[in-house]
C-alpha cells in the first residue's frame, strides 16, 4: 500500500527495517504481546452496547438489547464490552460470552455454581485498572466452565479456581501475566478436566499488589492437589516461576513445551521451590511423555521431592539445562528411558540428569542420550554414569 508520508528512498527503507528487526531482537516483541491487554482494552469505546454487571448475581435472558440498563441482567452476550464490578454469581443455567472483551474491576470474578454453566469463546479478559488485580473464576462442585480459544486472560490472582466435582473444558486459550493460570483441589475423578492446547505465560511483569502475600509468589501454570487422575495436552509453559505443580495427584502429561522456566518475579534464589518445569510432591505420580522441550528451567526440568512420589518419563527432550534435567532425590519407582538430556555447558557437575540416582530403589533407567557440549554419551546403566561425574 502506498503511503505519502513514507520515504521511498532505499537506504532510508534499509533503516527502517534493519530498526524494526532489532526492535524484534531486544524486545519482547519477539515473543508477542508487548502491550499489556489491559491497556488495549482501555481503548475500546464504552458504548450503549455495553454490559455493566456489578450485581452480585447474572440471570441472563436469551437477547440483550442496545441501551441496556447498568442494573439490567444477561443471559449472553456477542461481541460486547463487558464490565464486571465484583464476584458476579451465574444464576441461569448457561451463561455465554462470545467474541467479548470483559474488563475486571479489583477483586471482580465469576462464581458457577453447581448445576450452572458459564462458556468464554474466543473473550479478552483483563484488569480495569492496570494497577489492580482481578480475582478469579470460581468452579464450584457441580459447575462447569468452557473456556476455549480465548486470544488473552491477564492479571488474574488465579484465573480459574475449580474443586470437588467442578468441571474445566479450558482448549487454546492464552493465558499471560497471572499470578495462577489454573488452581484445583480435592476431585477424585480426573475426566472432569481437559486442559489441552493453552499458553500459560508471563510476558512483561505482573501487577505487584500489595494483597499478594509472599506465600503465594511462585507463578505457576497449573497447581493439582489431591487430583485422582489429570491429563494435560500439549500445554505450552513460558517464562513462569514453575510450570506444574502437583501434590497428592496422579497426572499424565503428553507434549507441550516448558521454556524459561525462572525464579519469581521478587528475585527469590534458585531452589527447589522455583525454576522447575514439572514439580512433583506428596505421593504424587506422574507419566510424562513427548515433551518438545524442558528448555532453559534454572533448576530442574522434573522434580521429584518427598514422600513417594515417583515419575514415568519418556520420549522427551531436556535442553540448555540449568543445573537438573530431573531430580529424584532417592524416591522409588521411577521408569526414565529414551529421553535426550542436552546442556551448552562444559561443567558437567551442574548437569546431572538425574541427582543422587544411585540411592534410588525400585526404578528403572533405559537408554537415554547425554548431549554435553563436549560430546554425545549414550548408557544404558544411568548409575555408572552418574558416578563418572
Amino acid at each position: 500500500m502506498y503511503n505519502k508520508h513514507f520515504n521511498p528512498n532505499l537506504r532510508a527503507g534499509r533503516a527502517f527495517f534493519a530498526t524494526l528487526m532489532l526492535l524484534m531482537l531486544t524486545t519482547d516483541f519477539a515473543f508477542g504481546q508487548t502491550t499489556k491487554l489491559c491497556e488495549t482494552l482501555a481503548d475500546v469505546p464504552i458504548t450503549n452496547t455495553t454490559i455493566d454487571v456489578h450485581t452480585t448475581t447474572a440471570t441472563l435472558p436469551n437477547t440483550v438489547i442496545p441501551g441496556i440498563n447498568p442494573n439490567f441482567q444477561i443471559k449472553s452476550a456477542t461481541g460486547r464490552l463487558i464490565l464486571v464490578g465484583n464476584m458476579v454469581t451465574i444464576t441461569s443455567k448457561i451463561v455465554t460470552f462470545t467474541n467479548c472483551d470483559i474488563r475486571m474491576a479489583e477483586g471482580a470474578g465469576f462464581i458457577v455454581p453447581s448445576g450452572k454453566i458459564l462458556r468464554f469463546l474466543n473473550c479478552r479478559i483483563a484488569a480495569h485498572d492496570c494497577n489492580k488485580l482481578w480475582n478469579t473464576i470460581k468452579v464450584e462442585s457441580g459447575g462447569f466452565l468452557s473456556m476455549t480459544g480465548n486470544p488473552g486472560i491477564e492479571d488474574a490472582l488465579s484465573v480459574i479456581t475449580v474443586s470437588g466435582t467442578g468441571t474445566v473444558f479450558c482448549e487454546n486459550n492464552t493465558l499471560n501475566r497471572n499470578y495462577k493460570g489454573i488452581d484445583m483441589k480435592n476431585s477424585i475423578k480426573g475426566y472432569r478436566y481437559l486442559i489441552r492446547g493453552n499458553t500459560f505465560s508471563r510476558d512483561g511483569d505482573l501487577i505487584d499488589e500489595s494483597t499478594v502475600s509472599k506465600s503465594s509468589e511462585i507463578i505457576a501454570g497449573i497447581n493439582a492437589e489431591n487430583i485422582g487422575d489429570l491429563n494435560l495436552e500439549n500445554n505450552n509453559f513460558l517464562g513462569l516461576s514453575r510450570g506444574i505443580s502437583l501434590k497428592n495427584t496422579i497426572c499424565n502429561v503428553t507434549g507441550g513445551s516448558f521454556k524459561n522456566i525462572n525464579p519469581n518475579m521478587f528475585g527469590s534464589p534458585k531452589s527447589l521451590l522455583v525454576g522447575n518445569g514439572i514439580f512433583i510432591s506428596n505421593n504424587s505420580k506422574a507419566k510424562v511423555s513427548n515433551v518438545h522441550g524442558f528448555d532453559n528451567c534454572t533448576y530442574a526440568g522434573i522434580n521429584v521431592v518427598g514422600n513417594g512420589g515417583s515419575l514415568d518419563c519418556q520420549n522427551s527432550h531436556f535442553k540448555n539445562l540449568g543445573s537438573f534435567g530431573i531430580i529424584a532425590n532417592g524416591e522409588p519407582n521411577n521408569f526414565i528411558e529414551n529421553n535426550i538430556f542436552s546442556s551448552n555447558t562444559n561443567n558437567t557437575s551442574n548437569v546431572l540428569v538425574v541427582n543422587n540416582f544411585s540411592s534410588l530403589t525400585s526404578s528403572y533407567i533405559g537408554k537415554n542420550i547425554i548431549n554435553l557440549s563436549e560430546g554425545i554419551e549414550v548408557s544404558e546403566d544411568f548409575s555408572a554414569l552418574h558416578n563418572k561425574f
